[in-house]
């Protein structure tokens, strides 16, 4: 079968692989991958900011100063090597950092709950899981990680969606 695949489709360095496998080790394994959890967070950080980076700087992104892509990549390295540096003592690095992301993700949600609202098309689906996404943000920057068990089977389903998404994308733009 790989030898009717075109090298195109093949994965190579694409971060989809790695979020799919780290994805199921957090979803099934969570207990086990507690103790390692900002270890892990450092290596999905530094991955996705090195491609984050290569990808900003090979579209001369940082010429134009409304881009973050190649900035934003080089602070997500320089916060996942900080978190394979010091381990478990980056738990509340990692949880505040994951949850300003959620945070994020919430704001985007909400303000597609906003305009859909302004257009007469409210989602009381979207606003829930704009809200439990906000909720679960704070959570993980207040709590610094005392439900780290539960966060890491959330972080495992979002790893999978993150995964395929990423892939579904990567392969659209092959096509």
């Amino acid at each position: 079968m790989l030898k009717h695949m075109k090298v195109t489709n093949l994965p190579g360095h694409d971060s989809w692989v790695l979020l799919l496998l780290l994805g199921l080790a957090c979803l099934f394994f969570a207990p086990l991958v507690a103790p390692w959890v900002t270890r892990l967070a450092g290596v999905v950080l530094a991955v996705l900011g090195l491609e984050q980076s290569v990808n900003g700087f090979r579209s001369k992104k940082y010429r134009r100063p409304n881009h973050l892509q190649p900035s934003l990549g080089l602070e997500m390295i320089a916060v996942g090597a900080v978190a394979l540096w010091l381990g478990e003592d980056a738990l509340a690095l990692i949880c505040a950092v994951w949850g300003v992301f959620g945070l994020l993700l919430a704001a985007h949600g909400l303000n597609q709950v906003l305009s859909a609202a302004a257009q007469r098309r409210f989602s009381w689906w979207k606003c829930a899981v704009a809200l439990l996404e906000a909720v679960l943000a704070l959570e993980l920057i207040f709590t610094s990680g005392e439900a780290v068990i539960w966060h890491i089977r959330l972080l495992g389903l979002e790893l999978l969606t993150a995964a395929f998404s990423y892939r579904a994308s990567k392969s659209s733009q092959l096509s």
